[in-house]
């Protein structure tokens, strides 16, 4: 018992003698670590400081594992020691995150500037409040508001948008259950998609011609009812209507 006490009172002993040496004050957010050194630093291995680093943020850890984000896609990752770039005990306002937004390099990022975002200020995505980690990495993440769609569409904006800007884009209808041949190749996309609206489309003759329809329903509603539409599709022909009359 005596010896336990012993071994106990020199531990606490310790880690008093050693917060006094310390060569400055932690930052805020380490400050609950202070108290006890061996929060941060491994007193018979100094090699071990930076898994014990990565003990207290998972995030990153995750990253240099899955060889994803900044930490993940460095050239040292994995081998590199986090007191190289964030050195602690400057004082509790001192910034040892030390980025330098000049010549920081996004293409190490799971987000790399292209097109209109390498021109935008760092506030643009980034949130003065939040981890630099947390900025969104897909368009709806920042577009939300002025997304054109409404949200009408789940796929990825790089389907039909450059990154150069939202005009000019490119929709390939072949991809979709009504491909445009014929008539339908040439007409305007509000033709079909009135005020914007993708969802609900209709896609049968009907849907979209019952205003003009000669026969008033008498055919159906289907296309393959008459008129007839007979279209090589494997080759892109045009397609043409014939009278069964």
């Amino acid at each position: 018992m005596t010896a336990i006490t012993i071994v106990a009172v020199s531990n606490a002993f310790a880690g008093t003698v050693e917060t006094m040496l310390m060569p400055g004050k932690v930052t805020r957010p380490h400050e609950k670590q202070e108290q006890d050194c061996a929060n941060c630093h491994d007193r018979s291995n100094v090699r071990t400081q930076s898994s014990l680093c990565l003990d207290c943020h998972k995030e990153i850890a995750a990253d240099v594992r899955e060889h994803k984000g900044y930490h993940g896609r460095m050239a040292n990752a994995g081998t590199g020691e986090c007191r190289a770039c964030h050195t602690e005990h400057k004082g509790r306002a001192a910034d040892i995150v030390q980025l330098s937004r000049a010549q920081f390099d996004h293409h190490v990022t799971d987000f790399a500037l292209e097109g209109a975002h390498s021109a935008l200020a760092c506030e643009s995505c980034h949130k003065p409040s939040e981890a630099w980690r947390k900025a969104p990495a897909t368009c709806v993440g920042c577009h939300k508001a002025d997304d054109a769609h409404h949200g009408q569409f789940t796929q990825s904006c790089g389907e039909c948008h450059s990154s150069m800007s939202w005009a000019g884009a490119r929709f390939d209808h072949d991809k979709t259950e009504f491909k445009l041949a014929g008539a339908h190749a040439t007409v305007t996309c509000d033709a079909c998609h009135v005020a914007g609206r993708y969802k609900p489309t209709p896609k049968t003759c009907a849907g979209c011609h019952a205003t003009d329809d000669e026969h008033r329903g008498s055919r159906g509603e289907d296309e393959t009812n008459s008129p007839q539409i007979r279209s090589d599709r494997g080759r892109g022909s045009a397609r043409r209507c014939e009278r069964r009359d």
